[in-house]
């Protein structure tokens, strides 16, 4: 995992991918330009032609449910997608790097504050693999 800071014309979705693919930023599109709205999409179907990854996400609330088999927080390195809940006056949704299900990393720049004060974690966007020649680190 690369630490990168996101600059004015990064968005947080693009900056955290990239962490945790260790590729630089700039080599990612900036998905909210680029898709508009569809933002997801776009960033699923660039992550599986690019990388041969899907993007999975898994909600806070289905760990420990049996849906297809248990669910736990996911291991290794994966993208977190958290509500602002302090700091910021407009609220709204960021992107942040997690580690075995914990917040490591803040790509927005927000690390200065407590994060357990500023966020609340909503889920986790689980990179997986299609191929052997793009393994994730975890």
């Amino acid at each position: 995992m690369r630490r990168y800071i996101q600059t004015e014309n990064d968005d947080c979705l693009r900056t955290a991918l990239a962490c945790v693919l260790e590729v630089h930023p700039h080599h990612m599109p900036h998905f909210v330009d680029v898709y508009g709205a569809h933002y997801w999409s776009g960033a699923r179907d660039y992550m599986l032609r690019r990388y041969q990854a899907d993007l999975n996400y898994i909600p806070v609330q289905a760990v420990g449910k049996q849906l297809f088999g248990h669910i736990e927080p996911p291991h290794g390195y994966t993208v977190g997608l958290v509500k602002i809940v302090r700091g910021n006056k407009r609220g709204g949704y960021h992107a942040v790097v997690c580690r075995d299900g914990r917040i490591v990393h803040d790509p927005g720049g927000w690390h200065k504050r407590s994060w357990a004060s500023t966020f609340k974690l909503l889920g986790w966007v689980v990179l997986r693999a299609r191929s052997w020649r793009y393994e994730l680190k975890g």
